[in-house]
């Protein structure tokens, strides 16, 4: 049974309401409710709607290749999900136009199209399909407000209306249907929230603290946790320099620790000034010496940059706002999905604000341990430059590097410092900070990356996921300073856990990034948020379909104004219908789910011995008539159809019934 045309096009407006898409779905809604009020239809062969499933697989395709290129691979598979009503609308709109109201299962499966076997002239309706498939697309623009839910399941119980039992009364299956959603709200509800906490339970237990830190107030390490931090080789970040380049990108620091975590206390963001030329802004007054061009993308648009200690100045960011806190963290927001921009260094520049209480606490419980550690290096807080080298020699002559933790301690950093000596960058990073502030030497936590791979492929530094890093800042003679004690073996060690298909997809890598450059800089310069490209594709599938749907229709159309009698598909002229018609009115039809030939038995009782065995013979040549790819013979065809006038006469006196 066909889904009405008014609930399909309610379903595109739902999927519109969704997603936003009006200017596509208001249109769509008008031809599927335009398709109940035409008084003709056209008259469609196989091949036509072969055609159509054809166009839908090119536009699914190049939707697909469009949205990859252009937006990052979450963002793009939502995308993806959304867009298919839109992709898939010419099916349903050449079964709702056609007058067979069916589609040959060759639209939707090639391998369907070839070969004797009676599959190729079945046929099926998308409708209610279709209608699945725009409230699942509506879910995909994850609006999480209850209007969502109150509109699919208003759409499901009308399209469920036509199947209810009409031998039950209509509050009762009423009651049921809204007692079903009250519990699949509840469901969904509590599905939710599960999945949420499970999400976070297996980013700590995977990934720990291994992320770089993208929020500016707190970060979790991976300190304390057993087994090895998982990272990728995604390509996060690109660096041109003129020389060598900055060693060290910091996106981030901190100044308190309490449980394996870092925190910003008091970080005070403040706007940053906007330099002389559009989009450039000053984050110190130093006069820069040289730059460096860093590459990222920023899926949400915002992010914290990642800079270099002495960065002075950011040229090329047309954000619409940017801020830096007093830990030195820069926070762009309204900035394009991808960008390029420059950044000015100047040996003096200074956007970390003085030290404070803060760069001088200690932990109570590693207290103890760490001054007791100060004290046999002789480190001296009025000797920051000897006592720092000290520091570095005494991690460099006597710890190891590694990913792996076998065992889980109560006090890991302690048993990092005196007993293990192996860790990860976290590890060193951190009993840097607080071996130094024992000292009396201020000092904090800093988390970003590191540079040191080089592309020929890109000509520049790659910067991949498994680059992120921590290490430490230190207030040395009146300045801080970028102090990093991880063994000097860390990068090769992580080298060592790279992909053999890296190069594959870092030129996958490299072709989205240069796609999505293009975009955002055309958006920029046409003053809009998609640029030319969305319109390009827009414009050529558009004609490509007008071309085709042109063909299709002139080969459909004898004269002005008439449309030609296409052959029909075979069976559909067959007598047998008139019989189910007639069994229909008198209450004995076939349910939906039914097959015709259990339909028969169930009502032989009602009709009597001498009215279903005929019936029998009929649904036999009816069946063979419609769907054997050989036919029936020319006497069995007129055996069919002097048959059931025969019935029909002798059912005359059929009684009507409430089935």
């Amino acid at each position: 049974m066909s889904a009405p045309p008014f609930l399909l096009g309610a379903a595109l407006l739902f999927w519109a309401q969704q997603t936003g898409l009006w200017l596509a779905a208001v249109p769509m809604a008008a031809v599927i409710e335009g398709s109940r009020l035409m008084s003709r239809r056209w008259e469609f062969s196989r091949e036509d709607f072969n055609r159509v499933g054809d166009l839908c697989t090119v536009l699914f395709a190049a939707l697909v290749v469009y949205l990859y290129l252009t937006r990052e691979m979450l963002r793009a598979l939502t995308a993806v999900l959304a867009w298919i009503p839109l992709s898939t609308f010419p099916l349903i709109a050449a079964q709702n136009l056609s007058s067979q109201g069916r589609l040959g299962l060759g639209a939707l499966f090639w391998s369907l199209r070839r070969g004797a076997s009676g599959l190729v002239l079945q046929s099926i309706d998308i409708s209610y399909p279709y209608f699945t498939l725009c409230i699942l697309s509506a879910g995909a623009a994850n609006v999480r407000t209850p209007v969502f839910y109150a509109g699919m399941f208003v759409l499901c119980a009308w399209g469920l209306w036509r199947f209810r039992p009409v031998a039950r009364p209509a509050w009762a299956w009423a009651t049921l249907v809204l007692a079903a959603g009250v519990l699949g709200y509840a469901g969904q509800a509590g599905l939710m929230t599960l999945q949420v906490s499970l999400e976070k339970a297996a980013m700590n237990a995977v990934f720990g603290g291994g992320e770089v830190p993208m929020d500016p107030y707190q970060t979790r390490t991976a300190i304390g946790s057993i087994g090895a931090i998982q990272q990728s080789g995604d390509i996060a970040l690109r660096v041109r320099a003129e020389g060598k380049p900055p060693g060290l990108l910091r996106t981030a620091s901190y100044n308190h620790y309490a449980n394996a975590q870092w925190f910003a206390r008091e970080p005070g963001f403040r706007p940053a000034a906007p330099g002389t030329q559009a989009a450039s802004w000053v984050l110190s007054a130093s006069a820069p010496s040289r730059s460096v061009v860093v590459t990222a993308s920023w899926p949400k648009g915002e992010g914290l940059l990642a800079l270099p200690l002495d960065a002075a100045r950011v040229d090329g960011l047309p954000a619409g706002a940017l801020a830096l806190n007093r830990l030195g963290a820069v926070k762009a927001s309204d900035a394009p999905g991808a960008l390029a921009y420059r950044v000015e260094l100047s040996p003096g520049a200074v956007r970390d604000a003085p030290p404070d209480a803060f760069d001088l606490e200690v932990p109570k419980q590693e207290a103890a341990a760490l001054r007791s550690l100060a004290a046999e290096l002789k480190l001296d807080g009025s000797k920051t430059g000897p006592s720092v080298a000290a520091v570095e020699r005494f991690f460099a002559e006597n710890f190891r590097y590694t990913i792996y933790q076998r065992e889980k301690s109560p006090e890991p950093l302690g048993d990092f410092l005196l007993k293990s000596r192996a860790g990860h960058c976290e590890y060193f990073a951190t009993a840097t900070v607080l071996l130094l502030r024992s000292a009396g030497i201020p000092a904090r936590y800093a988390g970003g990356y590191s540079v040191q791979e080089y592309s020929r492929l890109e000509k520049a530094f790659v910067v991949r996921q498994r680059h992120a890093h921590a290490w430490t800042l230190a207030w040395v003679d009146g300045a801080w300073r970028d102090v990093d004690t991880t063994p000097l073996s860390w990068p090769e060690i992580e080298q060592g856990r790279a992909s053999r298909l890296e190069p594959l997809s870092d030129m996958v890598s490299m072709l989205r990034l240069r796609v999505s450059l293009w975009r955002w800089r055309a958006a920029a310069s046409t003053g809009r948020g998609r640029g030319p490209l969305a319109w390009l594709l827009l414009l050529a599938l558009a004609g490509w379909f007008f071309w085709k749907a042109s063909a299709l229709f002139k080969a459909s159309r004898s004269a002005p104004g008439e449309f030609a009698a296409l052959p029909a598909p075979s069976g559909v002229d067959s007598e047998f219908y008139l019989i189910e018609e007639r069994l229909e009115k008198s209450g004995l039809g076939r349910r939906p789910w039914e097959a015709p030939a259990a339909w028969v038995e169930r009502i032989a009782s009602d009709l009597g011995a001498s009215r279903t065995e005929p019936l029998r013979l009929l649904l036999s040549l009816h069946y063979r008539y419609r769907f054997d790819p050989e036919g029936i013979s020319g006497e069995e065809r007129k055996a069919l159809r002097t048959g059931s006038r025969d019935w029909l006469s002798a059912a005359g006196g059929l009684e009507c019934r409430k089935s």
